[in-house]
């Protein structure tokens, strides 16, 4: 399982290569996983009916991790190692606390979450 973090999303969404067929790949092999904050993300800048339809369905179908209180765990580590003041908002938090807690790896395109990730947990496709 991978936790695909907003901008991958977006980047995916937006037909982008080589982020699209990669993501088609991951999602036809059941190894995304879905996180509500991050689909919350995404249906804020829907661009219609269509789209959050679609995001919707996506979110519907995938696996999720079953974390109670996640924003609560996330804004408990962004205050104990200071997430906020290296730049990080609590959605961002709740993501990656997420993957800390799940031991998930995330893929993601923001400079300050792939920072504060531990290395085992980056996860970096070799994109052609």
């Amino acid at each position: 399982m991978i936790l695909v973090d907003t901008s991958i999303w977006i980047e995916f969404l937006n037909r982008r290569e080589p982020f699209c067929n990669y993501m088609l790949y991951l999602l036809k092999h059941r190894e995304v996983m879905a996180l509500e904050p991050i689909f919350a993300e995404l249906l804020q800048g829907a661009s219609g009916e269509e789209e959050i339809q679609l995001l919707t369905d996506y979110f519907n179908s995938l696996e999720k991790p079953e974390l109670e209180n996640l924003l609560i765990k996330a804004g408990t580590n962004s205050s104990k190692d200071r997430w906020f003041a290296k730049g990080l908002g609590i959605i961002d938090a709740a993501i990656l606390s997420a993957s800390l807690l799940t031991k998930t790896p995330l893929w993601t395109l923001d400079k300050n979450l792939k920072r504060l990730t531990p290395e085992q947990l980056v996860y970096e496709p070799t994109l052609a």
